[in-house]
Protein backbone atom coordinates (compact mmCIF):
# COMPACT_ATOMS: atom_id res chain seq x y z
CA UNK A 1 0.00 0.00 0.00
CA UNK A 2 1.17 3.42 -0.77
CA UNK A 3 2.03 5.15 2.07
CA UNK A 4 0.16 8.36 3.23
CA UNK A 5 3.42 10.87 3.00
CA UNK A 6 3.35 9.57 -0.89
CA UNK A 7 -0.04 10.23 -1.78
CA UNK A 8 -0.30 13.32 -0.14
CA UNK A 9 3.21 14.41 -2.43
CA UNK A 10 1.87 12.94 -5.66
CA UNK A 11 -1.40 15.00 -5.16
CA UNK A 12 0.19 17.98 -5.10
CA UNK A 13 2.05 17.81 -8.15
CA UNK A 14 5.59 17.31 -6.89
CA UNK A 15 8.43 17.04 -9.21
CA UNK A 16 11.34 15.43 -8.55
CA UNK A 17 14.88 17.12 -10.51
CA UNK A 18 18.40 15.28 -10.70
CA UNK A 19 20.85 17.05 -8.50
CA UNK A 20 24.04 18.76 -9.88
CA UNK A 21 27.50 17.72 -9.19
CA UNK A 22 30.40 19.86 -10.33
CA UNK A 23 32.83 16.34 -9.96
CA UNK A 24 32.71 15.51 -13.55
CA UNK A 25 34.79 16.50 -17.05
CA UNK A 26 32.68 18.48 -19.16
CA UNK A 27 33.14 19.24 -22.90
CA UNK A 28 34.16 22.80 -23.46
CA UNK A 29 32.94 23.45 -27.02
CA UNK A 30 30.98 27.42 -26.74
CA UNK A 31 27.33 26.67 -25.71
CA UNK A 32 24.55 29.08 -25.21
CA UNK A 33 24.92 30.80 -22.39
CA UNK A 34 21.40 30.34 -20.31
CA UNK A 35 20.45 32.40 -17.85
CA UNK A 36 19.10 31.52 -14.23
CA UNK A 37 15.65 33.08 -12.94
CA UNK A 38 14.84 34.09 -9.67
CA UNK A 39 12.17 33.33 -7.90
CA UNK A 40 11.58 36.79 -6.93
CA UNK A 41 11.47 37.52 -10.73
CA UNK A 42 8.18 35.45 -10.15
CA UNK A 43 6.61 35.53 -7.41
CA UNK A 44 8.06 37.77 -5.16
CA UNK A 45 9.51 37.37 -1.48
CA UNK A 46 8.62 34.30 0.54
CA UNK A 47 6.71 36.27 3.05
CA UNK A 48 4.61 37.65 0.21
CA UNK A 49 3.98 34.46 -1.52
CA UNK A 50 2.92 33.08 1.82
CA UNK A 51 0.76 36.39 2.44
CA UNK A 52 -0.94 36.48 -1.05
CA UNK A 53 -1.96 33.02 -1.42
CA UNK A 54 -3.29 32.35 2.71
CA UNK A 55 -6.29 34.19 2.26
CA UNK A 56 -7.34 32.04 -0.78
CA UNK A 57 -6.87 28.84 1.11
CA UNK A 58 -9.72 27.13 3.00
CA UNK A 59 -7.53 24.88 6.04
CA UNK A 60 -5.44 25.55 9.54
CA UNK A 61 -3.44 28.98 8.85
CA UNK A 62 -0.49 26.92 10.35
CA UNK A 63 -0.38 23.86 8.04
CA UNK A 64 -0.68 26.36 5.24
CA UNK A 65 2.05 28.25 5.63
CA UNK A 66 3.95 25.26 6.05
CA UNK A 67 2.90 23.62 2.50
CA UNK A 68 3.22 27.36 0.63
CA UNK A 69 6.72 27.80 2.25
CA UNK A 70 8.02 23.89 1.13
CA UNK A 71 6.14 25.01 -1.92
CA UNK A 72 8.38 28.25 -2.04
CA UNK A 73 11.58 26.78 -1.36
CA UNK A 74 11.39 23.86 -4.02
CA UNK A 75 10.45 27.06 -7.08
CA UNK A 76 13.51 28.31 -5.59
CA UNK A 77 15.75 25.50 -5.61
CA UNK A 78 14.88 24.71 -8.88
CA UNK A 79 15.12 27.99 -10.45
CA UNK A 80 19.03 28.09 -8.77
CA UNK A 81 19.67 24.62 -9.69
CA UNK A 82 18.98 25.68 -13.23
CA UNK A 83 16.35 22.74 -13.49
CA UNK A 84 14.37 25.77 -15.41
CA UNK A 85 16.24 28.37 -17.24
CA UNK A 86 15.69 31.87 -18.74
CA UNK A 87 15.07 31.16 -22.87
CA UNK A 88 14.27 34.32 -24.53
CA UNK A 89 13.14 32.28 -28.01
CA UNK A 90 10.90 29.20 -26.38
CA UNK A 91 9.06 32.43 -23.87
CA UNK A 92 8.79 34.22 -26.85
CA UNK A 93 7.09 31.64 -28.66
CA UNK A 94 4.79 30.38 -26.12
CA UNK A 95 3.86 33.65 -24.74
CA UNK A 96 3.11 34.36 -28.43
CA UNK A 97 0.18 31.19 -28.12
CA UNK A 98 -0.61 32.66 -24.79
CA UNK A 99 -1.50 35.49 -25.66
CA UNK A 100 -3.96 34.37 -28.56
CA UNK A 101 -5.71 32.39 -25.66
CA UNK A 102 -6.06 35.51 -24.02
CA UNK A 103 -7.47 37.33 -27.17
CA UNK A 104 -9.89 34.77 -27.23
CA UNK A 105 -11.03 34.75 -23.72
CA UNK A 106 -12.05 37.78 -22.29
CA UNK A 107 -11.94 36.38 -18.74
CA UNK A 108 -8.27 36.12 -19.30
CA UNK A 109 -7.62 39.60 -19.41
CA UNK A 110 -5.26 41.26 -17.29
CA UNK A 111 -3.63 37.09 -16.42
CA UNK A 112 -0.02 37.18 -16.55
CA UNK A 113 1.15 34.09 -17.23
CA UNK A 114 4.36 32.42 -16.95
CA UNK A 115 5.90 29.67 -19.41
CA UNK A 116 9.04 28.25 -18.47
CA UNK A 117 11.14 26.12 -20.20
CA UNK A 118 12.02 23.40 -17.89
CA UNK A 119 15.13 21.18 -18.75
CA UNK A 120 13.94 17.58 -17.61
CA UNK A 121 13.63 15.34 -20.96
CA UNK A 122 9.94 14.35 -20.18
CA UNK A 123 6.68 14.84 -22.41
CA UNK A 124 5.47 16.96 -19.67
CA UNK A 125 3.34 20.34 -18.55
CA UNK A 126 2.90 21.49 -15.06
CA UNK A 127 0.70 23.96 -13.57
CA UNK A 128 2.37 24.96 -10.27
CA UNK A 129 0.03 27.85 -9.17
CA UNK A 130 0.95 30.95 -8.71
CA UNK A 131 0.58 31.44 -12.82
CA UNK A 132 3.84 29.73 -12.84
CA UNK A 133 3.77 26.65 -15.66
CA UNK A 134 6.70 24.16 -16.44
CA UNK A 135 6.69 23.23 -19.45
CA UNK A 136 9.45 20.81 -20.52
CA UNK A 137 11.36 19.54 -23.57
CA UNK A 138 9.96 16.06 -24.78
CA UNK A 139 6.29 17.99 -25.41
CA UNK A 140 7.58 19.49 -28.32
CA UNK A 141 9.28 16.70 -29.96
CA UNK A 142 5.75 14.87 -29.93
CA UNK A 143 3.77 17.57 -30.96
CA UNK A 144 2.82 18.51 -34.35
CA UNK A 145 1.18 21.81 -34.53
CA UNK A 146 0.37 25.25 -32.89
CA UNK A 147 -2.67 24.46 -32.47
CA UNK A 148 -1.86 20.72 -30.38
CA UNK A 149 0.42 22.66 -28.08
CA UNK A 150 -2.46 25.73 -27.85
CA UNK A 151 -4.83 22.99 -26.01
CA UNK A 152 -2.08 21.48 -24.21
CA UNK A 153 -0.96 24.91 -22.44
CA UNK A 154 -5.05 26.05 -22.26
CA UNK A 155 -5.36 22.57 -19.95
CA UNK A 156 -2.36 24.08 -17.82
CA UNK A 157 -4.16 27.54 -17.62
CA UNK A 158 -7.09 26.16 -16.69
CA UNK A 159 -5.55 24.36 -13.48
CA UNK A 160 -4.78 27.78 -12.40
CA UNK A 161 -8.33 29.80 -13.29
CA UNK A 162 -9.79 26.64 -11.06
CA UNK A 163 -7.93 26.81 -8.31
CA UNK A 164 -6.66 23.47 -8.44
CA UNK A 165 -3.57 24.66 -6.48
CA UNK A 166 -5.43 25.69 -3.53
CA UNK A 167 -7.60 23.02 -3.88
CA UNK A 168 -4.59 20.04 -3.27
CA UNK A 169 -3.56 22.24 -0.37
CA UNK A 170 -6.48 22.17 1.23
CA UNK A 171 -7.21 18.27 0.56
CA UNK A 172 -3.30 17.20 1.61
CA UNK A 173 -4.44 19.20 4.77
CA UNK A 174 -7.32 16.95 5.00
CA UNK A 175 -5.67 13.65 4.09
CA UNK A 176 -3.14 14.24 7.77
CA UNK A 177 -6.33 13.44 9.28
CA UNK A 178 -7.31 10.38 7.55
CA UNK A 179 -6.19 6.54 7.97
CA UNK A 180 -5.55 6.26 4.53
CA UNK A 181 -7.33 2.55 3.58
CA UNK A 182 -7.80 1.45 0.28
CA UNK A 183 -10.77 3.20 -0.08
CA UNK A 184 -9.61 6.64 0.54
CA UNK A 185 -6.88 5.83 -1.30
CA UNK A 186 -9.15 5.40 -4.25
CA UNK A 187 -10.95 8.28 -3.42
CA UNK A 188 -7.32 10.76 -3.27
CA UNK A 189 -7.00 9.16 -6.71
CA UNK A 190 -10.83 9.45 -8.52
CA UNK A 191 -10.23 13.65 -7.19
CA UNK A 192 -6.96 14.11 -9.11
CA UNK A 193 -8.88 12.34 -11.78
CA UNK A 194 -11.72 14.76 -11.46
CA UNK A 195 -9.29 17.69 -11.70
CA UNK A 196 -7.51 16.67 -14.37
CA UNK A 197 -11.13 16.02 -16.51
CA UNK A 198 -12.13 19.89 -15.08
CA UNK A 199 -9.40 21.34 -16.76
CA UNK A 200 -9.67 19.43 -19.56
CA UNK A 201 -13.04 20.27 -20.52
CA UNK A 202 -12.26 24.34 -19.28
CA UNK A 203 -9.19 24.15 -21.22
CA UNK A 204 -11.10 22.50 -24.28
CA UNK A 205 -13.33 25.49 -23.69
CA UNK A 206 -10.79 28.04 -23.58
CA UNK A 207 -9.13 26.56 -27.25
CA UNK A 208 -12.46 26.27 -29.15
CA UNK A 209 -12.74 30.28 -28.56
CA UNK A 210 -9.68 30.26 -30.54
CA UNK A 211 -11.94 28.37 -33.16
CA UNK A 212 -9.46 25.64 -33.50
CA UNK A 213 -10.42 22.49 -34.80
CA UNK A 214 -11.38 19.54 -32.75
CA UNK A 215 -9.66 17.23 -33.59
CA UNK A 216 -6.16 18.68 -32.74
CA UNK A 217 -6.92 18.84 -29.30
CA UNK A 218 -7.95 15.05 -29.13
CA UNK A 219 -4.04 14.47 -31.17
CA UNK A 220 -2.35 16.18 -28.74
CA UNK A 221 -3.67 14.05 -25.90
CA UNK A 222 -3.15 10.93 -28.56
CA UNK A 223 0.44 11.75 -28.58
CA UNK A 224 1.06 11.45 -24.88
CA UNK A 225 0.15 7.70 -24.80
CA UNK A 226 3.18 6.70 -27.15
CA UNK A 227 5.52 9.97 -25.94
CA UNK A 228 8.10 7.92 -23.89
CA UNK A 229 8.41 5.59 -27.48
CA UNK A 230 8.66 8.84 -29.65
CA UNK A 231 11.08 10.69 -27.60
CA UNK A 232 13.81 7.64 -26.62
CA UNK A 233 13.77 6.03 -30.07
CA UNK A 234 16.59 8.36 -31.43
CA UNK A 235 18.75 6.91 -34.22
CA UNK A 236 22.09 6.17 -32.13
CA UNK A 237 23.58 2.47 -33.21
CA UNK A 238 25.51 1.63 -30.05
CA UNK A 239 26.45 -1.48 -31.76
CA UNK A 240 27.99 0.73 -34.75
CA UNK A 241 29.12 3.33 -32.99
CA UNK A 242 31.09 1.63 -30.50
CA UNK A 243 32.34 -0.77 -32.79
CA UNK A 244 35.95 -0.67 -33.45
CA UNK A 245 38.68 -3.11 -35.27
CA UNK A 246 40.54 -4.13 -33.13
CA UNK A 247 37.84 -3.83 -30.09
CA UNK A 248 34.61 -5.22 -31.50
CA UNK A 249 30.87 -4.59 -29.90
CA UNK A 250 30.12 -7.56 -27.55
CA UNK A 251 26.39 -8.70 -28.26
CA UNK A 252 26.17 -9.60 -24.35
CA UNK A 253 26.38 -6.08 -23.22
CA UNK A 254 23.02 -5.62 -24.13
CA UNK A 255 21.57 -8.71 -23.74
CA UNK A 256 21.76 -10.28 -20.30
CA UNK A 257 18.75 -11.97 -18.87
CA UNK A 258 18.92 -10.27 -15.16
CA UNK A 259 18.92 -7.12 -16.33
CA UNK A 260 15.81 -7.88 -18.17
CA UNK A 261 13.85 -9.20 -15.02
CA UNK A 262 15.22 -5.90 -12.84
CA UNK A 263 13.42 -3.90 -15.38
CA UNK A 264 10.44 -5.55 -15.14
CA UNK A 265 10.44 -5.43 -10.99
CA UNK A 266 11.01 -1.43 -11.78
CA UNK A 267 8.01 -1.08 -13.68
CA UNK A 268 5.63 -2.44 -11.52
CA UNK A 269 6.90 -0.25 -8.82
CA UNK A 270 7.28 2.99 -11.42
CA UNK A 271 4.61 5.73 -10.63
CA UNK A 272 4.59 9.32 -11.56
CA UNK A 273 1.36 10.74 -11.38
CA UNK A 274 2.87 14.35 -12.53
CA UNK A 275 2.89 13.34 -15.93
CA UNK A 276 0.23 14.42 -18.70
CA UNK A 277 0.72 10.80 -19.87
CA UNK A 278 -0.02 9.13 -17.03
CA UNK A 279 -3.31 11.89 -15.80
CA UNK A 280 -6.87 9.74 -16.36
CA UNK A 281 -6.37 7.67 -19.33
CA UNK A 282 -6.49 9.10 -22.25
CA UNK A 283 -9.21 7.69 -24.10
CA UNK A 284 -11.52 8.39 -20.91
CA UNK A 285 -10.57 12.30 -21.48
CA UNK A 286 -10.69 11.95 -25.12
CA UNK A 287 -14.33 10.82 -24.92
CA UNK A 288 -15.20 13.21 -22.40
CA UNK A 289 -14.15 16.12 -24.49
CA UNK A 290 -16.91 14.71 -27.16
CA UNK A 291 -19.18 14.51 -25.39
CA UNK A 292 -18.63 19.10 -24.95
CA UNK A 293 -20.50 20.99 -27.27
CA UNK A 294 -19.51 24.49 -27.71
CA UNK A 295 -20.63 26.42 -30.82
CA UNK A 296 -17.94 27.63 -32.57
CA UNK A 297 -18.46 31.67 -31.87
CA UNK A 298 -17.45 31.57 -35.86
CA UNK A 299 -16.27 28.95 -38.85
CA UNK A 300 -13.83 26.96 -37.74
CA UNK A 301 -10.00 27.55 -38.63
CA UNK A 302 -8.92 24.02 -40.71
CA UNK A 303 -5.57 25.92 -41.25
CA UNK A 304 -3.12 24.23 -39.01
CA UNK A 305 -0.03 26.32 -38.11
CA UNK A 306 3.92 25.16 -36.81
CA UNK A 307 5.44 28.50 -36.53
CA UNK A 308 5.92 28.95 -32.71
CA UNK A 309 6.65 25.04 -32.44
CA UNK A 310 8.43 24.72 -35.21
CA UNK A 311 10.88 27.63 -34.04
CA UNK A 312 10.85 25.54 -30.59
CA UNK A 313 11.69 22.39 -31.82
CA UNK A 314 14.33 24.03 -34.33
CA UNK A 315 16.45 26.00 -31.27
CA UNK A 316 15.91 22.99 -28.94
CA UNK A 317 17.46 20.68 -31.72
CA UNK A 318 20.22 22.87 -31.58
CA UNK A 319 21.06 23.63 -28.11
CA UNK A 320 19.56 20.85 -25.82
CA UNK A 321 22.71 18.74 -25.74
CA UNK A 322 24.88 22.27 -24.22
CA UNK A 323 21.55 22.35 -21.40
CA UNK A 324 22.17 18.90 -20.45
CA UNK A 325 25.80 19.84 -19.85
CA UNK A 326 24.73 20.85 -16.20
CA UNK A 327 22.64 18.24 -15.15
CA UNK A 328 23.82 14.80 -13.63
CA UNK A 329 22.77 12.63 -16.36
CA UNK A 330 25.19 10.70 -18.00
CA UNK A 331 22.78 8.33 -19.95
CA UNK A 332 21.15 11.17 -21.49
CA UNK A 333 24.21 13.20 -22.18
CA UNK A 334 24.97 10.22 -23.80
CA UNK A 335 21.94 9.48 -25.95
CA UNK A 336 21.85 13.17 -27.56
CA UNK A 337 25.61 12.77 -28.24
CA UNK A 338 25.56 9.72 -29.68
CA UNK A 339 22.64 10.72 -32.24
CA UNK A 340 24.17 14.30 -33.18
CA UNK A 341 27.24 11.96 -33.88
CA UNK A 342 25.77 9.12 -35.87
CA UNK A 343 24.17 12.05 -37.64
CA UNK A 344 27.02 13.95 -38.67
CA UNK A 345 30.54 12.08 -37.31
CA UNK A 346 32.68 15.23 -37.73
CA UNK A 347 30.54 17.30 -35.00
CA UNK A 348 33.04 18.42 -32.78
CA UNK A 349 30.98 18.89 -29.49
CA UNK A 350 29.07 15.79 -30.07
CA UNK A 351 32.55 14.20 -29.79
CA UNK A 352 33.95 15.67 -27.25
CA UNK A 353 30.50 14.91 -25.02
CA UNK A 354 30.73 10.74 -25.91
CA UNK A 355 34.79 11.21 -24.80
CA UNK A 356 33.80 13.26 -21.68
CA UNK A 357 30.67 11.13 -20.75
CA UNK A 358 32.23 7.67 -21.05
CA UNK A 359 35.24 8.99 -19.07
CA UNK A 360 32.67 10.16 -16.37
CA UNK A 361 30.96 6.86 -16.09
CA UNK A 362 33.95 5.14 -15.98
CA UNK A 363 34.94 6.97 -12.44
CA UNK A 364 31.40 6.48 -11.48
CA UNK A 365 31.80 2.80 -12.19
CA UNK A 366 35.15 2.52 -10.22
CA UNK A 367 33.72 4.50 -7.21
CA UNK A 368 30.75 2.88 -7.57
CA UNK A 369 28.89 5.92 -7.93
CA UNK A 370 26.99 4.75 -11.26
CA UNK A 371 23.08 4.67 -9.72
CA UNK A 372 23.87 8.00 -8.97
CA UNK A 373 24.09 9.54 -12.41
CA UNK A 374 21.98 6.72 -14.55
CA UNK A 375 18.54 5.70 -12.80
CA UNK A 376 17.39 2.32 -13.59
CA UNK A 377 15.35 1.28 -16.92
CA UNK A 378 11.46 1.69 -16.85
CA UNK A 379 8.68 0.74 -18.12
CA UNK A 380 7.81 3.64 -20.34
CA UNK A 381 11.35 3.60 -22.25
CA UNK A 382 10.43 -0.26 -22.97
CA UNK A 383 11.55 -1.27 -26.52
CA UNK A 384 13.97 1.84 -27.36
CA UNK A 385 17.03 2.57 -28.38
CA UNK A 386 17.64 4.51 -24.99
CA UNK A 387 16.77 1.21 -23.28
CA UNK A 388 19.24 -0.63 -25.12
CA UNK A 389 21.77 2.31 -24.33
CA UNK A 390 20.90 2.05 -20.41
CA UNK A 391 21.55 -1.93 -20.86
CA UNK A 392 24.90 -1.25 -22.40
CA UNK A 393 26.51 1.20 -19.56
CA UNK A 394 24.34 -1.50 -17.00
CA UNK A 395 26.32 -4.67 -18.24
CA UNK A 396 29.50 -3.03 -19.31
CA UNK A 397 32.01 -3.20 -16.60
CA UNK A 398 34.74 -0.16 -16.14
CA UNK A 399 37.72 -2.00 -17.52
CA UNK A 400 35.67 -1.96 -20.64
CA UNK A 401 34.59 1.79 -20.41
CA UNK A 402 37.56 2.30 -20.45
CA UNK A 403 38.64 0.43 -23.48
CA UNK A 404 35.67 2.09 -25.20
CA UNK A 405 36.23 5.93 -24.06
CA UNK A 406 39.97 5.18 -26.00
CA UNK A 407 38.95 3.60 -29.06
CA UNK A 408 35.88 5.98 -29.82
CA UNK A 409 38.90 9.08 -28.94
CA UNK A 410 41.13 7.03 -31.04
CA UNK A 411 38.61 6.75 -34.23
CA UNK A 412 38.05 10.58 -34.85
CA UNK A 413 40.41 11.89 -37.18
CA UNK A 414 39.72 15.48 -36.19
CA UNK A 415 40.27 16.69 -32.36
CA UNK A 416 39.87 19.27 -30.77
CA UNK A 417 42.26 20.28 -27.95
CA UNK A 418 39.73 19.49 -25.62
CA UNK A 419 39.25 16.00 -27.18
CA UNK A 420 42.98 15.05 -27.01
CA UNK A 421 43.15 16.15 -23.53
CA UNK A 422 40.45 12.94 -22.73
CA UNK A 423 42.45 10.74 -24.71
CA UNK A 424 45.54 11.15 -22.98
CA UNK A 425 43.63 10.43 -19.47
CA UNK A 426 42.82 7.70 -21.10
CA UNK A 427 45.55 6.40 -22.26
CA UNK A 428 46.98 7.12 -19.04
CA UNK A 429 44.21 4.71 -17.41
CA UNK A 430 45.08 2.17 -19.63
CA UNK A 431 48.81 2.05 -18.55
Amino acid sequence: MISKTQLITLFLFVILFVSKSNAQITATTDCLKTQSIHIEDLVMSSDSFIQTNLPTINAPERKVKKILLENYNFLKNSFSNKDIIKNNVVEQELNAIVDNIIEANPKLKDKKFNMLYATEYVANASSLGNNIFYIYPGLFEILDNDQQLTFILCHEIAHQVLKHFQYSIEESIRLEKTDLTNESSLNLFRNKRELEINADAFGFELYSNLNYQEAEAIKALEHLKDSDSILYSKNIDIKEQFNFKDYPFKRFWINKKEQLLKIKKYKSNYRNLDSLRTHPNVDTRISAIKKINIPPLQQINTKVSKQHLTKIKEWQDANYLCILKDSNRYDLHLFFALEKHYLNPKNIFASEVIASTLFNIYKAKKEKQFSKFIPPPNAFASNTSFLELKLFLKNTEAREIRKIGLWFCNSIEEKSNTLIKIQEKFKRLDK
